[in-house]
């Protein structure tokens, strides 16, 4: 490519980008060499951009080397190949494939080996395979002019619903505690063996899910859009993207409202409200959270209510207004008994220990942190029992008991760990190493402390 590329130099970075740009293809980088030899005063990025355009007829066009290879495919790799070319995301998994052309698993592996072979596809870890950006463009544009926009719809369609399917399906296993509205009318796939699967699974899938809740937005598919939102809840709480997730939280409001789900809509609300709340958009977080009880209030549906008072106490606690916040978390926690749910009387008691604790009445907070922490223990929630576990040994600190305050914490951190949890890890780690600090070993908090920023990423603060 260098020499077809006549006297010019090409820098090593313009060099790779060449490579990456026409995917390796030999014929692709003679075609660009060519190409950048007759024209000596392109950028070589601009004249790999241009050549991934292709112009029916133009044979030194790069996209033409894609038709030899293209035309020697049997009819079921072709449609194959044009199809991974119109479904959204960086990667495919090979069994949401064969979900969507209906295939079997036998013959969509025929089609994929095929389209290995021929270099139009390669496969990734795990049962995933994904197009170079430069045949992904080929096989769109195929797509585009030999495929009926109704039948490129009925797959994208297929597509995304096979991923809503999954998505609500691991949600179930990766937070248990909030069943989704989803999952009323959604059937659970059974293709995951445990929570650790399904955690696995979100996280190599995770960029795909978010292009899926794009293009069922770009689609106007309502329901797929607010389900997909509604039951990322459980995947965002351990591994927070507080912009990424607030946007897709928003679309949902919209979809659900469309679709006249009042409850989902609420729901969607509350997860928009923590995440604004997180961002320290508190307007913007109050107004989520009263509109989710209004609904809630209006539906008579008292989880929707129990969870929007809560909210609003978090809201009170941001303006530091310490009795208010107390009287809604009561208020929540009364709500949470009334409709046999202790899981949420255990959350509402663990944020009543936090204010007390900000009002210096540690003896009232210790008796509402040590329900708490029986009750999420009792629950199996083990991220929420680590987070009440973090002020009630601050209470145990000051008053001389380090040893105890430590163990609680090891404890905590055992059980986040087995979530897979990089946050909750992160938290842990910070009051960890907060403990040490005050103990003087400051050699310990600073290896855990290093270790919270790793887990935690550029999103992670300590706890307050």
């Amino acid at each position: 490519m260098l020499a077809r590329a006549g006297q010019r130099h090409l820098s090593h970075e313009d060099a790779q980008d060449l490579l990456a740009a026409c995917a390796g293809l030999p014929l692709a980088l003679a075609i660009t060499g060519a190409r950048l030899r007759a024209r000596p005063r392109r950028q070589p990025h601009q004249e790999a951009r241009r050549g991934r355009t292709r112009r029916f007829g133009d044979f030194t066009d790069i996209a033409t080397v894609f038709d030899d290879s293209y035309a020697a495919l049997d009819d079921s790799a072709a449609r194959l190949y044009r199809t991974c070319g119109i479904l959204p995301g960086p990667h495919h998994a090979v069994d949401a494939l064969a979900d969507t052309l209906q295939s079997s698993p036998a013959h969509l592996d025929d089609a994929v080996d095929e389209l290995i072979e021929a270099n139009l596809l390669h496969e990734l870890e795990d049962e995933t395979v994904a197009q170079h950006d430069v045949v992904r463009h080929d096989a769109r544009v195929r797509a585009e002019h030999q495929d009926a926009e109704a039948d490129r719809d009925y797959l994208v369609h297929r597509y995304i619903r096979w991923y809503r399917d999954q998505t609500v399906t691991a949600s179930a296993l990766i937070h248990p505690f909030r069943p989704t509205f989803a999952s009323e009318t959604v059937a659970a796939t059974g293709s995951f063996t445990d929570r650790d699967h399904a955690v696995s699974w979100w996280r190599r899938d995770r960029s795909v899910i978010n292009a899926v809740a794009n293009a069922a937005s770009a689609h106007g598919w309502d329901e797929e859009l607010w389900q997909l939102a509604e039951a990322s809840w459980g995947f965002f709480l351990h591994h927070r993207d507080y912009e990424a997730f607030l946007e897709l939280c928003t679309a949902g409001i919209e979809a659900a409202r469309r679709c006249e789900q009042p409850l989902a809509e609420a729901r969607l609300h509350n997860q928009a409200g923590f995440v604004c709340d997180q961002l320290g958009r508190y307007a913007a977080a109050a107004a989520h959270n009263a509109v989710s009880l209004e609904i809630g209030e209006r539906e008579q549906h008292g989880p929707t209510q129990a969870s929007a008072l809560a909210r609003l106490a978090r809201n009170a606690r941001r303006q530091q207004e310490w009795e208010a916040a107390l009287e809604l978390y009561e208020r929540s926690a009364r709500k949470h008994a009334e409709i046999g749910l202790p899981r949420g009387v255990g959350m509402a008691r663990y944020r009543r220990g936090e204010v007390l604790i900000k009002l210096g009445r540690d003896d009232e907070a210790l008796s509402e942190l040590t329900e708490a922490t029986a009750i999420l223990d009792e629950e199996g929630d083990a991220a929420q029992f680590a987070r009440a576990v973090v002020p009630l040994a601050a209470i145990h600190a000051r008053r001389g008991d380090y040893r105890r305050a430590r163990t609680e914490l090891l404890q905590a951190l055992e059980g986040v760990e087995r979530l897979q949890s990089p946050h909750f890890q992160a938290e842990i780690l910070t009051a960890l190493a907060g403990l040490e600090r005050g103990e003087g070993d400051e050699t310990s908090a600073q290896r855990h402390l290093d270790e919270a920023r790793r887990l935690g990423g550029d999103s992670f603060e300590p706890p307050h």
